[in-house]
């Protein structure tokens, strides 16, 4: 059965900055994970922001199958005890839950120790009293002073909390999702053809495998022996889709697939440096 557990570091940290959160999932064998868009639950979405800062990392070694993404999590509230609560996750169709988890969020500015306060003219009070302003008054102006200034800068970094926008999902982080998502092969083919159209702008959403494959092709996107596989991918896909051998999973098309496309990636990524 799959575990699922969270790490989180650091568990005590200031309104300014960001703890991360690392999902980790081991099996004892591939396995499709689903993590919800809205996995921050209702109550803690007033107290959190989330964002993954990398692409999942899977790897494989002495039978166990692993899992694992890390996450941003900003506070926007102060508190000692501030919760986190996560939606479950989808391992193989199976809900996950995670434990409730509380950090401490606290303010950067340290407490203002009122015995160091001094008249502004370093004549000590008690030897020339200012008229008209006690010591007491000054210490209240002094505090109040200090906490307006704090109230500011809160508000403006929740202000600032506020603003932020999730980044813009990658055409190949759709792909990996929407394959998460449904494993039939329709829909498998329906993602590869999005991926291409939006990544390469091939038009390829409503042509035929022959038309996307021409295509790609002709733009030397896809290595001779790359194309071949995809003929056999596509094959063993619309055999199934048809009727025309026996249902199987779809896991290995779509890990082929993601394979060639995290390739094509890395080749222009490496173009353009």
């Amino acid at each position: 059965m799959p575990t699922v557990a969270i790490l989180l570091e650091p568990k005590k940290l200031s309104l300014a900055d960001a703890a991360v959160l690392t999902l980790r999932i081991e099996a004892m064998q591939p396995a499709k994970v689903v993590v919800p868009d809205d996995w921050l639950s209702e109550e803690a979405a007033g107290f959190w922001t989330i964002e993954p800062t990398e692409r999942p990392r899977i790897e494989s070694a002495d039978g166990r199958w692993t899992w694992q993404r890390s996450y941003r999590l900003s506070p926007y509230q102060l508190g000692d005890s501030v919760p986190l609560k996560l939606r479950d996750v989808i391992v193989d169709g199976e809900r996950m839950s995670l434990p409730d988890e509380f950090l401490s969020v606290t303010s950067q500015f340290s407490e203002v120790d009122i015995r160091s306060i001094r008249p502004l003219t370093g004549i000590e009070p008690s030897e020339v009293p200012i008229p008209g302003f006690p010591l007491a008054s000054i210490i209240l102006i002094a505090v109040a002073a200090a906490g307006i200034m704090f109230a500011a800068v809160a508000s403006w970094i929740l202000f600032l909390r506020r603003r932020h926008t999730t980044p813009t999902r990658t055409p190949l982080d759709q792909l990996v999702n929407d394959f998460a998502l449904d494993d039939r092969p329709e829909a498998i083919a329906t993602a590869w053809k999005t991926y291409l159209t939006i990544r390469f702008g091939l038009d390829a959403v409503a042509a035929t495998t022959a038309e996307w494959r021409a295509k790609l092709a002709a733009a030397a996107i896809a290595k001779a022996d790359e194309l071949v596989e995809l003929d056999t991918l596509f094959a063993e896909l619309d055999q199934q889709r048809y009727g025309t051998v026996e249902k199987k999973s779809t896991d290995g098309t779509a890990a082929a697939l993601l394979a060639m496309a995290r390739r094509w990636e890395s080749h222009s990524a490496n173009g353009a440096e």
